[in-house]
């Protein structure tokens, strides 16, 4: 079966005509697909010169409205999600930001992203001193794990790729990475760096163009001038028996 990113182009059309993040209300019961289009949605790139806590705030109060399926609440500053097997877990935004010393304790804020119930996860924002990364919760034990961007999931759910290129911007951490469900959690098994991208393609951009069984199918190109005429670089990412593999013609 294909997961095809565009699940997700006619709702994301109609908000950009409506200037606005409001969007049409989830369905009652947990669907795949909806999550699939929601996580689409929340893929897309922020506006340039947008103010990170403006976007996040808006993105949380339209998931509020209409992603969240009651498991997640927030009064003032503090968010609470609602776990099935554990103890509910306890955000709280505090941006005292002292000038040296900074921890997640004194300089955090979260934005409610996603409640994902057939992959028992919720997606939270978190702005780390001007820095945002993206924390999966296991929904029944609440386990956390810290990711570079939103994630998109294959069709069975037992895996899910995060694709986060640099563009312009400084090459850190990982711009491609795959992980797969384990016993208690989901472990990395592919990684391509920032780095190790940028020395194929100047300041990188790329996007998820379709995951089909086993392949994904990736696009990179170069940020800067007329995104819309750069060259792209057409790339498969296969599992196989010895793990993933990457095959993409870079540019000489």
């Amino acid at each position: 079966m294909k997961v095809d990113t565009r699940l997700g182009l006619s709702l994301f059309a109609a908000v950009l005509l409506a200037g606005t993040f409001a969007l049409a209300p989830a369905p009652a019961q947990a669907d795949a697909q909806s999550e699939d289009t929601w996580l689409f949605f929340l893929n897309r790139p922020m506006p340039a010169g947008q103010d990170p806590r403006t976007f996040y705030k808006n993105l949380e109060s339209t998931t509020f409205g209409a992603y969240n399926t009651g498991r997640a609440r927030r009064q003032g500053g503090r968010m609470t999600l609602l776990l099935a097997d554990a103890e509910a877990i306890t955000l709280t935004d505090n941006l005292t930001c002292p000038a040296e010393g900074r921890t997640e304790e004194n300089c955090a804020e979260y934005y409610f992203l996603a409640d994902l119930p057939t992959r028992n996860a919720f997606i939270v924002a978190r702005n780390l001193g001007g820095a945002i990364d993206f924390q999966l919760y296991d929904n029944r034990n609440g386990r956390r794990q810290t990711l570079r961007g939103i994630p998109r999931f294959s069709q069975t759910s037992n895996a899910f790729v995060v694709v986060n290129c640099p563009g312009a911007g400084a090459a850190r951490g990982n711009a491609v990475e795959v992980y797969r469900r384990g016993d208690n959690e989901f472990t990395s098994v592919f990684e391509l760096s920032a780095a190790e991208l940028a020395s194929h393609v100047p300041m990188p951009s790329c996007s998820l163009n379709s995951w089909n069984n086993s392949t994904l199918s990736l696009s990179f190109w170069s940020a800067g001038g007329d995104e819309q005429k750069a060259p792209r670089t057409r790339a498969e990412l296969r599992e196989e028996t010895a793990g993933w593999s990457l095959e993409a013609p870079w540019p000489k």
